[in-house]
């Protein structure tokens, strides 16, 4: 059955606790839902300015059920990025705060909905063109939020992972959540669409973990799951371990990057302390998003790995001539095929139309070897390697080994060298020292830029695309 085509068998089960903690019960967000569907007709492109409510859910909810496309943009998103992608895209409908709207003007506009805090417009003269009747979702491939690219994902891709997942995590209706990541972000949906599609509840929470009253909310609200990207735990870390003994919870999820080795092994040893399951899985936003998840019996065992694929998924390595790699321990590129690979990208209105590009595989961009067990270990990605006078560096090798000794630096390639950025309290010449001594590699081959903060993504990642602009101004 197609994603919230069944929330009516659980009227009576609470879908939502607010930020101001009103329950919202299923009976409650069909209602809702029904106020916000009677302005689609479908076949339409619905833009969601996004911030972390009910309001952007309740949308993206009506969206998928009256089949119009659903675009995600970030609140955060600067205006002319804005400004671009509603060029490119032509939206029909426009669901924002009623305050982003005094800043961002449309010439045909009409106000047509409003709910809560937000308001939904139409533009009446938008150039008809047509959309692929699959289409259900465009998420951005950086994180960003911003940028013209966009992933094309289909009601059977969300369909499909969405029942992987839960298989896995075996999620029921007695199970809650909390938002811990922009609602637009590929992870945070997942999280929506599982839960909602058991009859579960989220709580939805504006505070950071920072800040007591998430962890208040988290205790009284009595979340079962707590979910994060890298940045998450590592915060998480500094803060105190202590934090996460809500008596409630029975499961920690982890996606969107890898966790260092010494810190999956922190959170697997607390983990067990307290008798709470810690899941690694990893994923990419083409496969809606998750790929493959390291089950917690084996997650003492193999530390760094990032398991096997889910259910109903099949991933394997090869070479870069296309041979799939059989032997153990042999580097390869991740290729990975399911009902839940996106049907391609977008760059305008004009690739909306488009049918399934992928065809169901993907090649991940990411390498990695598997062991004797079958268990899949990542290494690298393909494109993150630099050729420095002739030879072929892993920049994120590179990464982690400085990490590894407490240093964060962000690499990239430039002038054929490896520019290396890094916390401006550290003297460029004591780091180049630290480079060669933990890679091994010459002097010469570093430029040491530092900066007062590494750029980051808005689930967490560093931003590469913003280091390069650094780089070349």
């Amino acid at each position: 059955m197609p994603l919230f085509e069944k929330l009516d068998c659980f009227e009576q089960n609470t879908a939502f606790i607010l930020p101001n903690n009103e329950e919202k019960s299923y009976a409650d967000l069909l209602r809702d839902v029904h106020d916000f569907e009677q302005f689609l007709k479908g076949g339409e492109l619905l833009l969601i300015v996004s911030k972390i409510s009910y309001e952007v859910i309740l949308g993206y909810i009506a969206g998928l059920r009256k089949k119009t496309a659903v675009m995600f943009v970030d609140y955060k998103t600067n205006l002319s990025d804005v400004n671009n992608i509603i060029e490119l895209y032509r939206p029909d409908f426009v669901f924002a705060p009623k305050e982003w709207f005094e800043g961002h003007s449309f010439l045909t506009e009409k106000n047509c909905f409003k709910f809560g805090h937000y308001t939904l417009k139409f533009q009446a003269e938008v150039n008809k063109r047509d959309i692929n009747p699959e289409l259900a979702v465009l998420l951005s491939t950086s994180g960003s939020l911003g940028v013209k690219k966009y992933v094309r994902l289909s009601h059977t891709n969300l369909e499909s992972n969405t029942k992987a997942i839960i298989e896995y995590l075996r999620i029921t209706e007695d199970d809650r959540a909390i938002t811990t990541m922009p609602i637009g972000y590929s992870y945070m949906l997942s999280i929506i669409n599982t839960h909602l599609d058991v009859g579960a509840s989220i709580v939805i929470c504006q505070n950071t973990i920072i800040e007591k009253e998430f962890w208040q909310k988290a205790r009284s609200k009595r979340i079962t799951s707590l979910s994060g990207v890298p940045i998450f735990f590592e915060m998480l870390i500094r803060l105190g371990l202590e934090k996460i003994c809500v008596p409630s919870l029975r499961q920690i999820t982890q996606a969107g990057g890898k966790l260092s080795y010494a810190l999956t092994k922190q959170m697997i040893e607390f983990s067990h302390s307290q008798n709470i399951e810690f899941i690694s899985m990893y994923g990419q936003t083409e496969a809606a998003p998750r790929i493959s998840y390291l089950d917690w019996a084996s997650a003492k065992h193999k530390i760094g790995s990032i398991g096997k694929a889910i259910p109903h998924v099949k991933m394997w390595l090869e070479t870069p001539n296309g041979e799939t790699i059989s032997s153990y321990h042999e580097h390869g590129e991740i290729v990975v095929s399911g009902e839940n690979i996106c049907l391609g990208y977008s760059g305008s209105a004009q690739d909306l139309k488009r049918g399934n590009d992928n065809k169901g595989v993907i090649r991940t961009g990411d390498l990695a070897y598997q062991d004797s067990e079958g268990y899949f270990f990542i290494s690298g990605r393909l494109k993150r390697f630099a050729k420095i006078d002739g030879h072929r560096l892993n920049l994120d090798d590179i990464e982690q080994k400085m990490k590894a000794i407490n240093i964060e630096v962000a690499c990239i390639e430039g002038d054929n060298k490896i520019k290396v950025f890094f916390d401006h309290t550290i003297e460029a010449d004591h780091m180049i020292d630290l480079l060669h001594l933990n890679t091994g590699q010459k002097k010469t081959i570093f430029i040491c830029i530092q900066l007062n903060k590494l750029p980051v993504t808005s689930n967490g990642k560093i931003d590469y695309k913003n280091l390069n602009e650094v780089s070349n101004a």
